[in-house]
């Protein structure tokens, strides 16, 4: 009776058909439905499960497993604290989850990385762990500046390999730079009102600074160039003969 109510209260949790079976040889299976558990919170419920003998179908429960159904995406989690890796992040740590013992492919650009998921397995149900990857100066490289997708899959102990999961970034680590002014560097009187132009982080406030207490705001595109058109103001604070940017 006690078997019969658990198959009852149990059974239509589970909704991916496997012929997985995670108990002991010799334990009895009451429950015949067949299912598979990869992700679960609660030992009791795990125990219970185990107990009741999910996914046998009679007879001893069976001594060996077939493993087809593939796991889902692993997770990849926020990059850098905002999904923007800026200059100091360069060699920040990409993170997220998935299925214990699972190995991860990560996609970075043209950069294929790999990653392995720790965690156990408990009375043969899966578990979930945590994977991560270090990022290198070629990663950044193949990635470039401005807005990027990273993708992720994993392979479980199976051999069974789950969708891609992705996430968008955005790579700002470009050091602020400034073009040649005036076509040679000097500004005679009729480049008065000329245009300074560079380049920097994408879509980042920068400040100018044109003589003494003069700084000017500029902001970079989604491109990561940027550039300001003088003024009267600007030429009066800079005054005649050498001056740096």
């Amino acid at each position: 009776m006690i078997f019969s109510q658990l198959n009852t209260l149990l059974t239509p949790l589970f909704s991916h058909p496997d012929t997985r079976s995670p108990i002991a040889p010799g334990m009895a299976s009451p429950i015949t439905t067949t299912c598979r558990i990869r992700f679960w919170n609660s030992l009791a419920l795990a125990s219970i499960l185990v107990l009741t003998g999910c996914g046998g179908g009679g007879g001893d429960g069976g001594h060996g497993s077939t493993d087809t159904m593939a796991p889902n995406p692993p997770v990849i989690d926020t990059v850098a604290g905002d999904d923007t890796i800026n200059a100091a992040e360069q060699t920040s740590v990409i993170s997220g989850s998935g299925e214990a013992h699972a190995s991860v492919r990560l996609t970075l650009a043209s950069n294929i990385r790999t990653a392995q998921v720790d965690g156990t397995a408990v009375f043969g149900i899966h578990g979930t762990g945590s994977w991560s990857y270090t990022l290198t100066a070629d990663d950044i490289s193949a990635m470039g500046e401005g807005a990027e997708t990273i993708s992720a899959t994993q392979t479980d102990t199976g051999g069974n390999t789950s969708a891609a999961q992705t996430r968008n970034i955005t790579i700002n680590t470009a050091a602020p730079g400034i073009n040649t002014v005036a076509g040679d560097d000097i500004i005679n009187a009729t480049e008065q009102t000329g245009t300074i132009t560079g380049s920097g982080p994408v879509s980042t406030n920068m400040t100018l600074t044109l003589g003494t207490g003069n700084p000017r705001l500029i902001t970079t595109d989604s491109s990561g160039t940027w550039s300001y058109s003088l003024i009267a103001a600007d030429i009066t604070a800079m005054a005649q003969g050498a001056e740096t940017l």
